[in-house]
């Protein structure tokens, strides 16, 4: 009685989203390039608190903040890429 499908335009529009989020460069972060570049400075320093004083002073956040932001983004890419998989296949199929 009622169809599951869902049209192209609709397929074509999200699809149309998910690129473009994909391509607005946010992985990764400037916050994650400048922190990683503070990491690489401070190499070889005993004291790990030497670089988290230098987030602090540099206005970045907590490492442990960071790394749960990064999970977080690298899960969203991973959803998103799965996303535009799926519907590239369905597309697929409907030109068939």
């Amino acid at each position: 009685m009622f169809s599951r499908r869902v049209s192209r335009e609709v397929l074509e529009a999200r699809l149309a989203e998910i690129k473009t989020e994909l391509a607005s460069g946010v992985f990764p972060s400037s916050d994650l390039e400048e922190a990683t570049q503070v990491i690489v400075n401070n190499e070889g320093t005993k004291y790990p608190s030497a670089v988290e004083k230098e987030f602090s002073e540099k206005g970045l956040p907590k490492s442990g903040d960071m790394v749960k932001q990064q999970f977080r983004d690298l899960a969203r890419f991973s959803r998103l890429h799965r996303e535009r998989k799926k519907i590239e296949k369905k597309l697929a199929k409907l030109k068939d």
